[in-house]
């Protein structure tokens, strides 16, 4: 059975890079089957289907739905946690003691709040979706959000190293013995960190990825990844016929100096000798506001995506 749909407003915008050209006074759109057919005013398209349900009373703003292409799906900000907002590097230290709340909690409140403010497609971009406990909670997440409408990306992210501090192996062995011991898990990985990532990766891909759903590849950022695990992401982009990368890209001044000492070149350069910056529609760096000279490489190759 055909499901027909007509959403009218007092102006429906179907195209704003055409000025007043692109704004339909007393319009309204037709949706057959989940897919929009028909754009005008609300007058001719309410007599060519007369039976179709109808959304709204000619007072509103009708627009294409807004897509938020960069969000954790914390459905609750830190600073509603309880955590100040800081710079960065001590915001970590902060965020660790952040509440932790039930995917199914945190998905819904999303993708509520996005729907309220207009975006019907978010991206989430996980954190740290290690080990059993990460795979249950993107299950429930992704889960979460089909079941509100929302169209979604989704991409469980991780790190592999600099998950205590940019240079963690360095930083170690300036502790005292017992700390040192208390912190080698949380600076020396071992492969099988990657491997249950990539598990996880693929196991989402094939659940979830289809026209509507995305599943996404995500090091959480270019500083907490060794070569062999971009490498490995590379690889399974590829493998996979060109799935997006999402990776977060000089947060803050810190992370520019370490990329710069650790590489000898801006950290753009060297994402572009692994093999990331040759297919501009394979690439997202978010968060990518620090890299001065690599700004153009990045505009030119990747897709940036700049906030704080």
């Amino acid at each position: 059975m055909t499901d027909t749909i007509i959403m009218r407003g007092a102006y429906a915008i179907t195209d704003p890079r055409l000025g007043a050209a692109g704004v339909i006074p007393a319009g309204a759109v037709v949706i057959i089957d989940g897919i929009v057919k028909q754009a005008g005013r609300f007058a001719e398209i309410a007599s060519k289907y007369p039976g179709a349900d109808i959304i709204g009373d000619g007072t509103q703003l009708l627009m294409p739905g807004l897509v938020d292409a960069h969000s954790h799906g914390r459905g609750l900000s830190p600073i509603q946690k309880g955590v100040r907002n800081d710079f960065l590097e001590n915001a970590l230290f902060d965020w660790a003691y952040m509440p932790i709340l039930p995917p199914e909690l945190t998905a819904a409140v999303c993708a509520l709040r996005h729907l309220r403010s207009g975006c019907t497609l978010l991206h989430h971009n996980g954190f740290d979706d290690d080990g059993a406990e990460g795979a249950r909670r993107a299950h429930l997440a992704i889960r979460t959000y089909l079941s509100t409408g929302i169209r979604l990306a989704f991409s469980p992210g991780v790190r592999d190293e600099s998950k205590l501090a940019m240079g963690g192996e360095e930083f170690i062995e300036t502790l005292p013995p017992d700390l040192k011991a208390e912190a080698s898990p949380f600076v020396f990985f071992d492969k099988a960190l990657a491997d249950s990532y990539f598990r996880l990766f693929d196991e989402l891909y094939e659940a979830y990825n289809n026209a509507e759903t995305r599943i996404l590849l995500a090091p959480c950022w270019a500083h907490g990844a060794s070569e062999a695990f971009l490498r490995r992401v590379r690889a399974k982009a590829d493998e996979r016929g060109g799935v997006m990368i999402h990776m977060h890209l000089l947060q803050s001044p810190v992370q520019k100096a370490y990329g710069l000492r650790r590489h000898g070149k801006p950290t753009v350069f060297w994402l572009d000798d692994q093999g990331f910056c040759h297919q501009p529609s394979e690439l997202q760096l978010p968060h990518a506001q620090w890299h001065h000279t690599g700004h153009a490489v990045a505009r030119r190759w990747g897709q940036c995506r700049d906030g704080p």
